[in-house]
């Protein structure tokens, strides 16, 4: 859980701002290991390269289905608080109207 109020649109803003950047930087480094890893793999090596092309694909899927689980998570938490802060907004208007007609 973030300590964050999803129901501030700057924190939320900046939050994600932060996710996308360490999942920029993390992609990066997946990146670059690959890239490594194909220097130091012969040319003609096709099976090894194509194994090393498939452990930075599958890395990468797991890093975005991480991205896409945090900003799930961030997105259900605001409708959450959202529709919280509706149902006490409703009940509040309720028991207006209740005192305003025993009036």
């Amino acid at each position: 859980m973030v300590n964050i109020d999803p129901t501030n649109p700057e924190e939320v803003n900046k939050y994600i701002e932060q996710v996308y950047e360490a999942f920029e930087k993390h992609c990066e480094q997946i990146h670059e290991e690959t890239v490594k890893q194909l220097r130091a793999t012969a040319e003609d090596d096709v099976e090894a390269r194509k194994k090393i092309l498939a452990d930075q694909k599958v890395k990468l899927d797991q890093t975005l289905a991480e991205l896409k689980q945090v900003l799930g998570d961030i997105t259900r938490q605001t409708r959450e608080k959202l529709e919280d802060m509706e149902k006490k907004e409703e009940a509040k208007s309720f028991d207006l109207d209740k005192e305003l007609s025993n009036i």
